[in-house]
């Protein structure tokens, strides 16, 4: 019996290469998304502290205000659109460790399937060969016996 080669050997390789990108891609939306999240609380600390500094008398502090308060609103969209990605790549991720384990388990059942056939083949021939001495054995007691 010819050795177990898997036929999808070379799809499972390149499924677990698109697995190994999408996890790549998916730290990197996570850092990303850590990093909006950190730059969000230094954006509201700085627009807490602007506020709290003095009134807004002076339109320069008025002004100082609204920036604060722009680039905290940024950073909050910032962030959100940082977890929508970091949100696309998990699921990008899950699905190409979904297909990798489909064809994973699809070798272990191939696999499994071709031991079986082995065995069965191996029992087969060891059966032939246990049915043939018996008879030549026998063929000989009767030739002795006849002799």
């Amino acid at each position: 019996m010819k050795r177990y080669q898997f036929s999808l050997e070379a799809v499972r390789r390149a499924r677990q290469v698109q697995q190994d990108l999408a996890q790549a891609e998916l730290r990197q939306a996570q850092v990303a998304a850590l990093a909006a999240e950190a730059a969000l609380a230094r954006s509201l600390d700085h627009y807490a502290e602007v506020r709290s500094e003095r009134p807004a008398t002076f339109t320069a502090d008025r002004e100082r205000a609204g920036l604060a308060a722009r680039a905290a609103i940024e950073a909050r969209e910032a962030v959100d659109r940082a977890r929508t990605l970091a949100q696309a790549a998990m699921e990008e991720y899950v699905s190409a460790s979904r297909q990798v384990t489909v064809l994973e388990r699809l070798d272990e059942r191939l696999r499994e399937e071709h031991a079986l056939a082995f065995q069965r083949e191996e029992g087969t021939v060891s059966d032939e060969l246990a049915t043939s001495r018996h008879l030549r054995h026998r063929a000989r007691r009767k030739r002795k016996a006849t002799a």
